[in-house]
């Protein structure tokens, strides 16, 4: 019998065989994707599990050194071997948490995660019971206000949102009824909304903090509930909406944390510089990029670098929230003993904290700039002087300014004297170019470093320093000026209404 013949093979024949072997290679290659993810998969558990033994070693290693009050250094390659671990469970959500939290409670024993709303390991339904239904804001504005701020609290809330159009929400920080009582609360919530309260006695151990003052605004950085939160002072001035801050300022897009420069003072070195470099040498670091190119503090030619009245973070970043704890620390009942004679307040703190742990911060380039009129304290018009008590910060690009602090009065230890029109603004050469401009070998140096800033002699003055570096105010900045005087002047008469019915009830309880 012959062969059967079945014919050439047809156009159907062949593009069968086409789609059969493109259906075997894509088969081929899902397999060989599948096999090789679950390579990886295995590879990164155990590079997870590797880091994650590597981290716990670090911290038990660290935990054998006994630091002083007085050794931050210690404390902080404590406080970086926790960040590891951190970064660790923010990368694999799955791995149990009460290790770092246990960790981390016996470093700071006020921290209590059960009365948290924010800590960047956390899964968001495990920590937002109130964002049923609700969009919850990335962003948002804290205020640390007592009784004694109610007033600047009231028109910097006022002017955010009546003035400046602020779409911001704002958490008000205070520590139990005695600082900001329920009365003065009400009288707050009445200037603006999407506004809310933090008593953050409710959230940590006043017991061990030890709140007062200063000493609470590291604290309410970590109480609030925003991932990016931007701590500012109650008198503070803002001309330009913080609203894009995060996304305006490249050093705090890079890094996570902003800071902002004070005045340029020559006096009260206080030895800071020599025992900073004595912390780092107890923390095992070389100074940042930032101190050795950037810092007249670290040349020793100012005794500030920091103004906190303004406070970038994003806490989304597990080191910078380590980094706050730390902060925190060094402002909590005993250890703030020992900071407290060394620095002004809580205002170095923040960056120190970055810096003796190795956590990246951006600083704006320069000095904090003058913001004046041309009014002496006898009320009398100076052509060739400029009088002022504010310190002012310029926008990214140095065109503008973005704010101030000190409040809308002229001069807030003599509100006597009234609000403040201002007419010129001083910003100073970027530090980072004057530095790299002048020989410090030279015999003048600092004579000449010092023509290029805003010079401070006192809390009020009238400087003829370097009139030619004057700069008017831009007609934006006057007419946002002149809105803030407004604002204050609405913010006054429903203060004295407030006094007033208090007075009345008062007079009846008595």
């Amino acid at each position: 019998m012959g062969k059967a013949w079945h014919g050439a093979p047809t156009r159907r024949d062949t593009r069968n065989r086409n789609a059969v072997v493109a259906l075997a290679i894509v088969l081929f290659l899902a397999i060989s994707t599948i096999l090789v993810r679950h390579r990886e998969h295995d590879s990164g558990v155990l590079d997870h599990h590797e880091k994650l033994s590597d981290a716990l070693n670090s911290i038990e290693d660290e935990t054998l050194v006994n630091a002083t009050i007085g050794d931050f250094g210690s404390k902080a390659r404590k406080v970086a071997a926790l960040a590891d671990l951190a970064e660790l469970h923010t990368e694999q959500p799955s791995l149990n948490h009460t290790l770092l939290a246990s960790s981390i409670t016996e470093q700071f024993p006020w921290w209590n995660p059960d009365t948290l709303s924010y800590i960047p390991w956390r899964s968001r339904r495990t920590f937002e019971p109130w964002a049923k239904g609700q969009h919850q804001a990335k962003t948002g504005i804290v205020i640390s206000v007592g009784e004694p701020l109610i007033w600047e609290a009231a028109h910097l809330i006022s002017s955010l949102r009546n003035v400046l159009r602020s779409k911001l929400p704002i958490q008000i920080a205070y520590a139990g009824d005695a600082d900001l009582s329920p009365a003065r609360r009400e009288f707050l919530s009445t200037f603006g909304n999407n506004l809310e309260f933090i008593d953050l006695t409710t959230v940590f151990d006043d017991s061990i903090v030890g709140f007062k003052g200063w000493a609470m605004k590291p604290f309410a950085i970590l109480a609030s509930r925003y991932p990016r939160t931007i701590l500012v002072d109650a008198d503070m001035l803002f001309f330009h909406a913080p609203d894009k801050i995060f996304e305006k300022y490249q050093g705090l897009k890079d890094t996570g944390a902003l800071y902002f420069k004070d005045r340029a003072i020559y006096m009260f070195l206080n030895g800071r510089n020599g025992w900073l470099k004595d912390q780092l040498d107890n923390a095992g670091r070389e100074p940042s990029k930032h101190l050795t190119h950037d810092s007249l503090f670290w040349k020793m030619l100012t005794s500030e670098e920091a103004d906190s009245a303004m406070v970038a973070v994003d806490l989304s970043r597990p080191r910078q929230y380590l980094t706050m704890l730390f902060t925190a620390w060094m402002n909590s009942n005993e250890t703030r003993a020992f900071t407290y004679k060394m620095f002004y307040g809580d205002k170095e703190t923040y960056w120190i904290s970055n810096e003796l742990t190795g956590t990246p911060y951006a600083f704006e380039p320069w000095s904090a700039a003058q913001l004046a009129t041309n009014t002496t304290d006898d009320g009398k018009e100076t052509a060739d002087r400029h009088c002022t008590s504010h310190m002012a910060h310029a926008l990214p690009d140095g065109s503008d300014i973005f704010w101030a602090n000190g409040g809308i009065w002229r001069d807030k230890r003599y509100k006597m004297q009234g609000f403040v029109s201002f007419k010129d603004w001083f910003l100073g050469q970027r530090i980072d170019e004057s530095i790299a401009s002048i020989n410090f070998t030279a015999e003048g140096s600092k004579e000449k470093l010092a023509l290029t800033q805003p010079i401070w002699a006192g809390k009020q003055q009238c400087s003829q320093h370097n009139q030619t570096a004057w700069m008017p105010l831009s007609a934006y900045s006057k007419k946002i000026n002149e809105k803030l005087i407004g604002e204050a002047r609405l913010v006054e008469r429903a203060f004295a209404a407030l006094k007033t019915k208090e007075d009345a009830a008062e007079l009846i309880s008595s």
